[in-house]
């Protein structure tokens, strides 16, 4: 049994089509009809042949009689809050049968090696939430694994659902909604930080103060939210001002090559709770993706900071609402682990 590293998979045929075909069998079945509804399943093969000119690697367990039994896809990703360039796994697998054996010891070692000699703090991977990766997950928390929150995505049909046109149409005389001017940043970026730095992990908050995390905001977002491929909405009241956002990301699927948004915060002045302010912003922000023609969004809830049972209360209203959840972000603090 080797662990093998390639650069380039157009140099591997094998490898390749073994990782396309994990990686469609690693969709869930929203994604698998998005696939097939857009007719994207040459995006994925796209993605892996692309590999050399993104400087992205592979790393393969191969068995002695030749089969793979196990992949990871790595690739250097800039933490939006810390400004510290990580390691990132977009893609995971490993064959169930040798979680726990000294291979697969040795295969997340390569990983870790590799984060290392690029000087990376940790790691994130990204771990599909199905039920056949339970047994993955569960086996990377064993290692000391940190969950830092889930994915959930929602699927827009052509028209709002009858909920959320009828948040959108519901008068509020104290309060409106619009779309945030230049003016506005200082308070969204605020809010951001806010909500940010009550999820960070501890390792994260010791590399940055909460001065710092608004400034890494302030000289991420800006620039995207002055280009229009992130936007921001407010709830600005009559008589006080500002009251709440919901900021977004514009961007593409990484497999299945079709435009997304990332639904980064919504976040409402405590004051101002119990309106259902966070409700009606998410709305607003599903038919602006409609009106842009974005019929794929998705969000984080935050798991390390957050008690089990309020992430299952948040995760249960979400899958009511028609959203899933896709997967979890995962991270390993790889200086200080052995």
């Amino acid at each position: 049994m080797t662990i093998c590293t390639l650069y380039d998979l157009r140099q591997d045929e094998d490898a390749k089509r073994y990782i396309t075909r994990r990686c469609l069998e690693a969709m869930s079945s929203q994604e698998r009809a998005l696939l097939d509804l857009y007719n994207k399943h040459a995006s994925i093969i796209d993605t892996l042949e692309s590999l050399a000119e993104r400087g992205d690697i592979t790393l393969l367990i191969q068995l002695p009689e030749g089969d793979f039994a196990g992949y990871a896809l790595l690739t250097e990703h800039k933490n939006t809050w810390t400004g510290a360039a990580e390691g990132f796994i977009y893609a995971l697998d490993v064959k169930q049968q040798l979680l726990y054996t000294p291979l697969v010891q040795e295969f997340l070692e390569a990983i870790r090696q590799w984060g290392i000699g690029r000087g990376y703090p940790l790691l994130r991977v990204v771990v599909p939430e199905g039920r056949i990766f339970q047994p993955l997950i569960a086996y990377l928390q064993s290692l000391g694994w940190v969950t830092s929150c889930l994915v959930p995505y929602k699927i827009l049909s052509s028209s709002l659902e009858p909920t959320d046109m009828e948040l959108i149409l519901h008068h509020d005389d104290e309060i409106h909604i619009r779309m945030a001017s230049e003016k506005d940043y200082p308070f969204v970026f605020q809010l951001l930080a806010e909500a940010t730095w009550s999820g960070l992990s501890p390792f994260e908050k010791s590399l940055l103060d909460c001065e710092t995390l608004v400034k890494n905001i302030c000289q991420d977002f800006e620039p995207m939210l002055n280009e229009g491929t992130a936007w921001s909405l407010v709830a600005e009241t009559v008589r006080e001002g500002l009251c709440a956002h919901a900021t977004v990301l514009q961007g593409t699927h990484n497999l299945l090559d079709i435009p997304e948004a990332e639904l980064v915060d919504t976040f409402v002045l405590p004051t101002y709770g119990g309106r259902r302010l966070g409700s009606k912003l998410t709305a607003h922000v599903l038919a602006k993706c409609l009106n842009q023609g974005i019929h794929l969004v998705c969000g984080s809830l935050v798991a390390e900071s957050t008690s089990e049972e309020s992430v299952q209360r948040v995760r249960l209203n979400l899958e009511q609402m028609g959203w899933w959840m896709s997967s979890r972000i995962m991270y390993w603090d790889i200086v200080s682990s052995k």
